[in-house]
Parts: structure tokens; sequence; C-alpha cells
């Protein structure tokens, strides 16, 4: 039966890889359609920022009526930072739409290499049962279910450390941004004391870090939530993308502003540290699923050893 066995073994895995791609496929092309749609809407506010700085610049009637009031510096630096800003967010959109793509795309390639498994496996599974059916032994079919059973749950364990493994990453990212916006924040309030141009400087270095990160962690995150799309956790939990993708537009329409103020870096820390409770919720919900996971593999593997000592 061992040609059988480790057959089975194998094709019951490629079954639930696929039924976990086909999910996270799933999950994955509604997130590639909420981001076309603000990936279009970003490109349209971009492109108006960028046409008001072109008025000003041109001798266009605005222009005219800015040098009358006196103000047209003014009002020029104002529109070329709301540009600034504008573009930020549309290639912070775009960058990510093209992630979601190349994901899609290499969950496509892997499902279609899957194709047969099922088909494979019931045809393997018919042909152990008749050999058991012709032999007589009830025991050895007993046999057969624990084995389906713990491979079943050497797929699900799978699914959970790749989530795991998911979360994990999205955390340090944001453990990365929460200690730029922390540092960011003591150099902020030692520059309301006067710390001078170097302060300000070193300041602006730990925002600059901090905003680059962000990207990298809206993927982490993304990435996350697709993993979790075949992973059953409690209804209690909400980890939703809405609220950090508002926090990094917002984050970028304070380039507009003062964004350097230390009220900006404190409520971006509040934020963040939020995102972090929320990744951290998840992953303990993971924790969990996986220690009940160890204790009915442990029983299961008992239960088909003592059946196999006794046959």
């Amino acid at each position: 039966m061992k040609q059988f066995d480790e057959r089975l073994q194998l094709l019951q895995q490629q079954m639930s890889r696929r039924t976990q791609l086909t999910l996270q496929m799933e999950s994955l092309g509604a997130q590639l359609e909420e981001q076309k749609r603000k990936v279009q809407q970003l490109q349209e506010a971009a492109n108006s920022e960028q046409y008001d700085v072109t008025e000003l610049e041109s001798l266009s009637f605005a222009s005219i009526l800015a040098r009358i009031a006196g103000n047209l510096d003014e009002k020029l630096n104002k529109e070329k930072k709301e540009a600034f800003a504008a573009a930020a967010k549309y290639e912070s959109a775009r960058r990510e739409l093209e992630n979601i793509q190349v994901d899609i795309r290499s969950l496509a390639d892997e499902l279609h290499g899957l194709e047969t498994a099922e088909a494979e496996y019931k045809q393997v599974l018919k042909e152990k049962r008749q050999a058991l059916a012709d032999g007589g032994d009830e025991t050895a079919k007993e046999i057969l279910e624990l084995e389906r059973r713990i491979a079943y749950l050497h797929s699900q364990k799978a699914e959970l450390d790749e989530a795991y493994e998911a979360g994990s990453d999205a955390m340090d990212v944001a453990r990365g941004i929460a200690d730029s916006l922390s540092s960011a924040s003591g150099w902020a309030t030692w520059d309301l004391l006067g710390g001078g141009i170097l302060t300000d400087m070193i300041k602006h270095s730990h925002m600059n870090d901090a905003q680059q990160q962000i990207g990298t962690l809206q993927t982490a995150l993304r990435r996350f939530r697709t993993e979790l799309a075949d992973v059953k956790i409690d209804d209690d939990l909400d980890f939703q993308m809405d609220g950090f993708t508002s926090f990094g537009d917002w984050f970028l329409d304070g380039l507009i502003f003062d964004w350097m103020a230390l009220d900006h870096i404190s409520k971006s820390e509040v934020q963040i540290q939020n995102t972090s409770n929320q990744i951290a919720m998840a992953i303990s919900k993971l924790q969990d699923l996986q220690e009940a996971l160890d204790v009915e593999l442990r029983e299961v593997q008992e239960q088909l050893d003592q059946l196999t000592a006794q046959t």
C-alpha cells in the first residue's frame, strides 16, 4: 500500500494548494479592480493638479490675476506642493497595481500546473480502495481514512504557516516605520527648542525613511490579506486594508502643508500603532489555529500509529 499512500499524500497536498490558490486569486481579482479604480482617480487628480501649475507658469488668465494680486509666487508654490503630493499618491498606487498583476500571473501559472491533481487523486484513491476491498481488511480502511486526515491537516498547516510568515513580514515593516516616526518625533521636539538646521535635517531624514517604507507596508499588508483569504479566522477580527490605505494617502497629503510639524508626526505614530495592533491581532489568531491544528495532528498520528502497530 505504500505506493498508494505516497501518491495520495502528494496529490492531496496539490489539491489543497489548488483550493488555496483559487481563493487567493478571487481575493486578488477584487483587489485588482479596486486598485484600477484608485489609480484612475489618482491619475486624474494628478493631471488636474499639474494643469493648475502649468496655468500659473504660463501667460494664462489665472497667472495674470495672480500677478496683479501680487501673490503669484505664493500661489505657485502651493500649487506645486499639491501637484507633487498628487503625483506621489498616483505613483504609489500605480506600483501597487503592478505588484498585484505580477502576483496574479504567478498564481495563475502555479494553478495551471495543478489542474489534473483532483482527477488523479480520485483515480489513485479508487485503486487503493479496490485493493483494500480485495483484502477484506477493515483496519486497513480505517488507516486509509486517518492518512487522508493527516494529509489534509498538513496542507492546512502549510497554509497557516504561509499566512503567519506574511503577517510577520508586515509587522517588521510596520515596526520599522514606527521607529522612524519615533525618531522623527524626538528630533521634532528638539527642533522646537531651537535645535537648528542639523536637527531639522535629521528629522527630515527619519520622516523620509517612514515615507519610503509606506509603499512596502501596503504591499506586505495586501499579501497578508491575500494569504488570509483561505484561512478562517473568527468574525470579531476586522482586518481591512482600507484603514492603512487611507493613512498612506493622508501621510502623502501632509506634504502639501507643514508635514514636518510635531502634530503631524504624532498623528502618524497613532495611525501606524493602530495598524500594528491589527496585524498583531491577526497573527495571534493564526497562532491559536496553529496550536489547535498541532494538537489534532498529534492525536490523529497517535491513532494511526496504534492501528499500524496492531496490524
